[in-house]
């Protein structure tokens, strides 16, 4: 089985606030989560979230919300029960040498409360959503394109140019795995506008597929 080693410091943070916050602020964030819609987008839920459980500040509820969507992927991909990943998760917090992170006499307490946090299902849909569309490869992150001219001269250097090009460069930036990648590809005006229709074929077809989707009732994330 997988086991979690140790707890990354971008999630710390969030766990403990899991661990601390007062019970009835923990039922309004619990009851926040479960009737929030579902996206793979924590900054969103968190938002949501913190608009309205009023003893929650908006970078607390990220720090929640943004460990709790770890807790899912890392349940889905090793394909974990619950009640294991929360035993594991709750053993490496007891080991840990950052004494906030040790449940210590609240073990029992922070067990039930993750468990709860773990068995939602909008968070569950959002997570398996979050995979379906990182499992590729190469997963875009940006992109943008440089703009410049270049001379064209004649026989004679020395003299100015005779004529020049527009041209343009594309850079895609991408994920592989957990690198950061790029790539460049030259662009002239033929390009950008076959390019253009590409996104805008793209963008038809999604529109499309969204019609149907509502007519299935089935939400898109």
């Amino acid at each position: 089985m997988a086991t979690i080693q140790q707890i990354p410091d971008r999630y710390k943070s969030g766990l403990v606030q899991v661990l601390e916050i007062e019970e009835s602020s923990f039922q309004e964030l619990l009851e926040a989560l479960a009737h929030a819609q579902p996206t793979f987008d924590s900054k969103a839920v968190a938002s949501e979230v913190a608009s309205k459980v009023k003893t929650i500040t908006l970078n607390d509820a990220e720090t929640v919300v943004e460990a709790v969507f770890s807790l899912y992927s890392f349940r889905h991909y090793y394909d974990l029960d619950v009640d294991s990943l929360v035993v594991e998760l709750t053993n490496t917090m007891e080991a840990s040498e950052d004494a906030a992170l040790k449940p210590s006499g609240n073990g029992g307490k922070f067990r039930e409360r993750m468990s709860k946090l773990l068995n939602i299902e909008s968070l569950g849909i959002a997570s398996k959503a979050y995979e379906l569309l990182y499992a590729y490869e190469h997963a875009f992150c940006n992109t943008r394109i440089f703009t410049d001219i270049r001379p064209i001269f004649g026989s004679q250097t020395e003299a100015p140019p005779t004529a020049a090009l527009v041209m343009h460069l594309l850079r895609i930036s991408y994920h592989e795995r957990a690198e950061l990648k790029e790539f460049y590809v030259s662009l002239d005006e033929g390009d950008i506008k076959l390019l253009r229709q590409a996104l805008d074929r793209a963008e038809s077809k999604a529109q499309s597929l969204q019609s149907v989707m509502n007519a299935a009732k089935i939400p898109l994330m």
